[in-house]
């Protein structure tokens, strides 16, 4: 096989990024709820609104993220007006800045900087990645700070604890770089190590205590407190079926990689940060939890994979190209899927936003953004405060009187009350309580 063999799947990457930004160009309604999220909380700040409220009275929802990729995205609502493209503009250069350092990081073992390009540019064959990375999601931006982070951390340990926090204030859960490179510094270089934990504690205790002094003590109990949930074993073993299947080759061959390190007691950055992320990945047994889980588990495996194809024999590479064709199938089929699903979204959307429209007063939606887009208010986000109600940490008789009193115009739902089998999406989404006042009052 020529040693350029792998640009050939390069190309169906690309040739798939095309077709789905283009689709969300065509359909510019939210690709899925956490879209129509992030864009009512940009909307909010860039129009001077509290974006981490009290939960006493409406509205009633969470913002459980910390505030960069929110901040950046309505600085620029504010210039260019409210667009979901520049949220998905965002996603998708954070996207190709994360297969760049990712490239940097494992560019000797690959054979240069192009060469190891090529290798992380393999990332487009995959149907979980393509699908996250148009969105108006933070995922991409926060692991860009971390692999930026883990770029830098050779050669400016300093600046590159520092970008990492930033990913922390992007999304508080990027714990797996800066632990994954401090434990690297432990075995290098324990003294710097000790410095950069202290280092990186300080930037996280000062940025934290910026974004509390502009947004208030109420902040700290969203990112911290409003951030339990439920959890779900059954959730657990259908994303992993569903997201680790595809790449079994691959995730076998990362196992091979994992064990010759620990049998010559060598010390690899990529490898552990490989172990960290695949630790996370037990996470997504959290009600709600979905494939963004996944994605910097997917860089993480192919910064270890890349070089161990690269040098590996005929039958490696051989097996990396059955690995791919896997892929290509999958990500054709469910691309096609995916994209028929987006296109009846958005048709369904175009009928909805005229009614709402023309409706008085307060509606129940499941995704903010058909509020935002009719002309309400957001009174309730369904499924955080869902959570927080079974976790008893807001109480919900309030909004179910009023259900009940029939306060609202609508309530737009993705599911039947009246099925006998309720769809999984309404015991997540609604309590038990909510479901039963909104079918013995709404039709």
């Amino acid at each position: 096989m020529a040693k350029k063999w792998h640009y050939i799947f390069i190309g169906f990457g690309l040739a798939y990024l095309i077709y789905w930004v283009q689709l969300t160009v065509r359909y510019p309604s939210p690709y899925d709820i956490t879209e129509g999220v992030l864009f009512h909380r940009a909307l909010l700040l860039a129009s001077g609104g509290e974006i981490y409220p009290s939960l006493k009275e409406a509205p009633y929802f969470v913002t459980p993220y910390a505030p960069i990729f929110i901040i950046i995205t309505s600085v620029l609502f504010r210039i260019f007006g409210p667009w979901l493209w520049l949220g998905r503009a965002i996603s998708i250069l954070s996207m190709f800045g994360t297969i760049s350092a990712a490239a940097y990081i494992i560019k000797d073992k690959c054979g240069g900087f192009a060469r190891s390009f090529g290798f992380m540019s393999l990332l487009f064959c995959s149907y979980h990645v393509l699908s996250n990375t148009p969105s108006f999601s933070l995922q991409w931006t926060a692991i860009f700070f971390s692999l930026l982070g883990l770029a830098l951390v050779q050669r400016r340990p300093y600046v590159a604890f520092f970008v990492m926090s930033l990913g922390l204030m992007t999304k508080q859960s990027q714990l797996l770089a800066p632990a994954a490179a401090l434990i690297w510094l432990l075995i290098k270089d324990w003294k710097l190590a000790v410095r950069c934990v202290f280092f990186l504690g300080f930037c996280v205790v000062l940025e934290m205590g910026l974004f509390g002094a502009i947004f208030g003590k109420m902040f700290y109990e969203h990112i911290l407190i409003y951030t339990v949930g439920s959890y779900s074993l059954a959730n657990l073993a259908k994303l992993f079926a569903y997201c680790l299947s595809p790449y079994i080759i691959f995730v076998v061959m990362s196992g091979f990689v994992v064990f010759k390190k620990f049998k010559a007691k060598e010390a690899d950055l990529t490898v552990l940060y490989l172990l960290f992320t695949t630790l996370w990945l037990f996470a997504a047994a959290r009600v709600g939890a979905d494939l963004r889980y996944f994605l910097e588990f997917y860089v993480a495996l192919l910064m270890v994979v890349a070089p161990f194809i690269n040098e590996g024999n005929s039958t490696i590479r051989n097996l990396s190209i059955v690995q791919l064709i896997t892929l290509v199938i999958f990500s054709a089929y469910m691309l096609n899927w995916n994209g028929s699903r987006l296109v009846a979204r958005d048709a369904a959307y175009n009928k909805l936003l005229p009614i709402l429209k023309e409706m008085q007063g307060d509606v129940i939606v499941e995704d903010p953004w058909l509020a935002v887009a009719s002309g309400h208010r957001l009174y309730l986000e369904p499924f955080p405060m869902s959570e927080l109600a079974k976790q008893g940490l807001w109480d919900q008789t309030p909004f179910i009187q009023d259900i009940l009193n029939k306060r609202f115009s609508a309530a737009v739902l993705q599911f039947d009350l009246m099925e006998q089998n309720i769809h999984f999406t309404a015991n997540e989404r609604f309590t038990k309580e909510m479901r039963e006042a909104l079918g013995s009052s709404y039709k």
